[in-house]
């Protein structure tokens, strides 16, 4: 029941994000430069990488809250946040030192292709980055408050969060204020968000407070030994999802980086929606696994693997079949590039989320980060390094950037994640499958042909038009799936919860 109501308010959040996003990113491409649009999302690629300085410190407060609420130790983890707090802080200092050495070069390390003058964007950049420096060694509360099973309250600070975010922003686009204004709010209210959410975590932990004297170097040393390989984790993810925007904006233009975020934006929130159930998923994890469970740990990732397989296996099909019309009705774009990128990077996405997401997020709180670790970095050099060749030594710009994501998560897959999950797991390759993946193939398939069979026969022109014509493919997966993905008591649960008797169908 906690999984569920964690779940359930973890995808609320996330729609939240989604309705959010979209209207924010038609609001600001459709009112900003190119160069403004691609910079403000290169500043979010930049400072997605001030998680470098984190070491893997909130992952493994969350595991260790959560083995805290079972062994009841809360006098070590209050230590033990105290020493990770007290480690932050200086972390924080050297991030806006890095923020103030690095804003002068902005000017001559990114291509601001037609833009008169840089300093705006050079102002926008300190505001940025000295706030993500405030905020930075309070982003662990957020970490606390997941390990310790109280997603849905940090949720709805998020929530509050995101609303306030979102008016500002769309005010100052209005009023034409310009990006460092932008930045001021966006740093207002991560701020106030971090403030609330740790007020919440220190009525919370039992034995809370701040204090030098708690510092201990033993627990750093324990609490790096599961967390630097939780950090290599990161650190490779975020080598995967951050870096083209980068390639992007020093190789070829920073204008460019706006058609590419756009469609990057999609498969992010594909992957979202689709594993948005795995933030509740590590802390229970944590707690099977110290409760050596070992049994009820594999049939929960078996589960949850299948849920993910499920609903990703729902929207894959139409976000690439109706990718141009999306581009077209959301943001007026029509740009055969952005088109192919995007189909590379929802592929790319949908392959990570079936093949890796459950095992690496069930792994990295069952002591087996090692062996992620590694394969992941692999993943990420691979990608840095194809993207760069691919678009400096062919003519593919953007769209080789896009090919250089695919390539590396498509052989890992293969070769490196669906064994690992087999060996963490104790089963053979087809058993793995049949539990997972297999429920889905063919209302995937049956799917897929529906939604192409009405796209050809009557392309839909606006929001009205796209609903409908995607509604037969939509229905064509969750009945073919109730039939043919679910077992006959999975089928009798949801008749009985969804119309209260068994005998309606």
């Amino acid at each position: 029941m906690r999984l569920l109501r964690s779940a359930l308010s973890s995808y609320g959040i996330l729609l939240l994000r989604l309705l959010i996003g979209l209207l924010l990113t038609r609001i600001l491409f459709l009112n900003l430069s190119r160069v403004d649009y691609g910079f403000w999302a290169l500043l979010w690629s930049i400072f997605g990488y001030a998680m470098l300085f984190d070491f893997g410190f909130g992952i493994a407060m969350a595991k260790h809250v959560s083995q805290a609420t079972v062994r009841g130790n809360w006098e070590e983890f209050n230590q033990r946040l105290n020493t990770v707090f007290f480690i932050a802080c200086p972390l924080g200092l050297l991030l806006a030192i890095v923020t103030l050495v690095c804003a002068p070069l902005i000017p001559s390390a990114f291509r601001f292709d037609g833009a008169a003058e840089t300093t705006t964007y050079q102002v926008t950049f300190l505001i940025f980055g000295l706030g993500t420096a405030l905020s930075f060694p309070l982003g662990v509360f957020g970490e606390i408050l997941r390990g310790l099973d109280r997603i849905p309250l940090r949720n709805n600070i998020l929530a509050a969060s995101l609303l306030s975010n979102f008016t500002l922003l769309a005010l100052i686009v209005h009023w034409q204020l310009g990006l460092p204004y932008m930045a001021a709010a966006w740093v207002t209210t991560s701020l106030i968000s971090n403030v609330t959410i740790a007020s919440f975590v220190r009525r919370l932990v039992p034995e809370f407070r701040l204090s030098w004297r708690l510092f201990d170097r033993g627990l750093l040393r324990t609490t790096l030994s599961f967390s630097i390989f939780a950090y290599i984790v990161m650190v490779s993810s975020l080598i995967i999802v951050g870096t083209d925007q980068l390639v992007i904006s020093s190789l070829l233009s920073v204008a460019l980086v706006a058609p590419y975020q756009v469609v990057l934006r999609l498969s992010f929130f594909f992957r979202q929606l689709s594993v948005q159930i795995l933030h509740a998923l590590g802390p229970v994890a944590a707690a099977l696994f110290e409760s050596r469970d070992r049994d009820q740990l594999r049939d929960t990732l078996f589960s949850s693997g299948r849920i993910i397989c499920g609903i990703a296996t729902l929207m894959f099909p139409p976000l690439v079949i109706y990718l141009d019309t999306v581009l077209r009705i959301w943001l007026h774009l029509e740009d055969p590039a952005a088109r192919l990128c995007g189909l590379f990077l929802l592929t790319a996405t949908y392959l990570s989320v079936i093949f890796k997401s459950t095992t690496a997020q069930v792994m990295v709180m069952c002591k087996q980060e090692r062996a992620l670790a590694a394969a992941t970095l692999v993943e990420a050099l691979v990608n840095l390094i194809l993207s760069i060749a691919l678009c400096t030594l062919t003519d593919l710009g953007i769209v080789g950037v896009a090919i250089g994501t695919l390539i590396p998560v498509a052989v890992l897959s293969a070769v490196v994640y669906l064994p690992m999950t087999c060996r963490f797991a104790s089963v053979s390759l087809s058993e793995l499958m049949a539990r997972t993946l297999a429920s889905t193939l063919l209302p995937g398939l049956l799917s897929a042909a529906t939604y192409y069979i009405c796209y050809v026969a009557y392309p839909p022109q606006g929001v009205v038009e796209l609903g409908l014509n995607a509604f037969p493919g939509a229905f064509m997966y969750l009945t073919s799936y109730f039939y043919l993905g679910l077992s006959a008591q999975e089928r009798r649960f949801l008749r009985q919860r969804v119309f209260g008797a068994e005998g309606i169908v």
